[in-house]
């Protein structure tokens, strides 16, 4: 199964490079998150694994709205995203309702990171 592997390849990547990660569970089936601290930041890599070997294509995704707990990073003073796949630092707009940081990456193709501060 192409997507199996994709994921397996990709997860083996990450737990030879971070040593703290936490996972934070996966929003959909073709789709990864793993949430890390990096010193007074939080790191959420998003990663896109809906890829069809058969074509080469990655199919994008647009708007999506994440969650995470605000406790994690209590009383956050900025949300970014940047991306290998897009040269810009994008700060995000964000709030904080019912203990949950919520916010919308505007888009994924292969792997983003939010950085919350």
């Amino acid at each position: 199964m192409e997507f199996a592997r994709t994921r397996a390849d990709f997860e083996s990547f990450i737990d030879s490079h971070l040593d703290k990660r936490v996972t934070f569970g996966t929003a959909q089936d073709n789709m990864g998150l793993v949430l890390w601290r990096n010193q007074d930041k939080l790191n959420l890599h998003i990663v896109n694994y809906d890829f069809n070997y058969a074509t080469g294509l990655v199919n994008e995704k647009n708007g999506l709205s994440l969650m995470i707990d605000a406790q994690l990073v209590p009383q956050p003073s900025r949300v970014a995203v940047i991306s290998l796949d897009r040269p810009e630092f994008t700060e995000l707009l964000f709030n904080i309702k019912d203990g949950f940081l919520s916010f919308s990456v505007p888009a994924l193709h292969v792997w983003d990171i939010v950085i919350i501060e």
